[in-house]
């Protein structure tokens, strides 16, 4: 996004919980003479940014690790710019998610799910709750509505289990 960005003055801002995973975005994009993204370590359920900065909004493959993801799209909808777009591309189920060939982070995901059964649903243990660790597009749908954001877009670049919607303001 930083590349795409930089001949338009743009930026890009790289937000995380995990101040590991800001400092690996900030090393790589050193190695590669990026100077136009910004790392922004953010709590759980806000971004925390400043004002409405954000043209778009993209999430691949981790809308499902959001525990409070009603909580934070509302928030993030905030720092988004009246005409900015929020872009979710997102397993509508982890039944394939664990197969090496078409999981990058399939050992990862083991590790942290524990491999279940094809089709058993999943979920993992977090603070005593049990966290749902797939999003189905319905849901996502009413989570978008809810924070003032509706379907404009839809790409059927994945095939059936996964879904890529871009979402805007009416």
């Amino acid at each position: 996004f930083a590349k795409a960005v930089a001949g338009n003055g743009g930026k890009a801002v790289a937000v995380d919980i995990d101040p590991a995973l800001l400092s690996y975005v900030s090393e790589s994009a050193g190695k590669q003479g990026i100077k136009n993204i910004e790392t922004h370590l953010a709590p759980v359920d806000d971004p925390k940014l400043s004002g409405p900065i954000l043209d778009v909004a993209f999430f691949h493959d981790v809308f499902h690790h959001i525990e409070q993801r009603d909580v934070y799209v509302k928030n993030l909808a905030k720092y988004i710019k009246p005409t900015g777009r929020i872009v979710l591309i997102e397993r509508s189920s982890h039944a394939m998610m664990h197969d090496d060939n078409h999981d990058g982070n399939a050992e990862m995901h083991r590790a942290m799910h524990g491999d279940t059964a094809p089709g058993a649903p999943r979920v993992m243990q977090h603070k005593g709750q049990q966290v749902e660790m797939a999003t189905e597009r319905s849901k996502a749908d009413s989570l978008m509505a809810a924070a003032g954001f509706f379907p404009i877009e839809t790409h059927d670049l994945f095939g059936e289990g996964k879904f890529f919607v871009i979402y805007g303001r009416k």
